[in-house]
């Protein structure tokens, strides 16, 4: 009888195992996916901050006596225009829940409940005005991914996301074996939207 419940026992210490490191597994997996895509997202930005200090710096030359100042400064204010309104606007935030909300079913995700911190002004060399959501999805691991990938490289093309939790399931057949394709998760997000420099306003 002993022998028989250290058997039983170690089955059940090794499916616990199994199933810490599936979820171990997928969670480092789409961390280092939100990372990537988060770091590429923020040199973009620091690219056009940067852009956009050159180009205030060029307008401040101008200043002194020159004999194609007006050129110079036609230039400059070209260049500083591009910079910025390579950000967006400011948007409506129901525009962009309606944006995950349809992306969601797209993807055939739940992406339940988004919620909404509103617009706030961060401040790095310059003041931006950012939109903060929080949202959860729920769905198979293939579907929440590709979910993410094309929240974060669709028509938002200032959007991050700083933050991500990921959570699997548990399964009904007390099943052991990972699979991806049917693997349940659930995934919790913090997201951010930059719109160009401009006085934030709340929609």
């Amino acid at each position: 009888m002993k022998t028989k419940k250290k058997v039983k026992n170690k089955k059940r210490l090794v499916s616990a195992n199994t199933i810490i490191l599936a979820a171990l597994i997928i969670i480092i997996a789409v961390n280092t996916l939100v990372w990537k895509n988060r770091f590429e997202k923020l040199a973009e930005i620091n690219l056009l901050t940067g852009q956009i200090a050159n180009v205030t710096q060029e307008i401040k030359k101008t200043q002194e006596p020159a004999a194609n100042l007006q050129a110079r400064l036609n230039e400059a204010s070209a260049n500083l225009t591009a910079a910025q309104t390579a950000l967006p606007a400011q948007f409506n935030r129901n525009d962009i829940i309606d944006y995950i909300i349809g992306l969601s079913r797209e993807c055939q995700v739940e992406v339940l409940p988004v919620s909404s911190e509103g617009w706030v002004v961060e401040k790095t060399s310059q003041s931006y005005p950012v939109l903060k959501l929080t949202a959860t999805i729920t769905g198979s691991f293939p579907q929440t991914n590709e979910f993410i990938y094309k929240l974060q490289h669709g028509e938002y093309k200032a959007l991050v996301i700083p933050e991500i939790s990921i959570t699997r399931q548990s399964s009904s057949d007390n099943s052991t074996l990972f699979s991806g394709e049917n693997t349940m998760v659930t995934v919790r997000l913090s997201i951010s939207i930059y719109a160009r420099p401009a006085a934030a306003k709340g929609n």
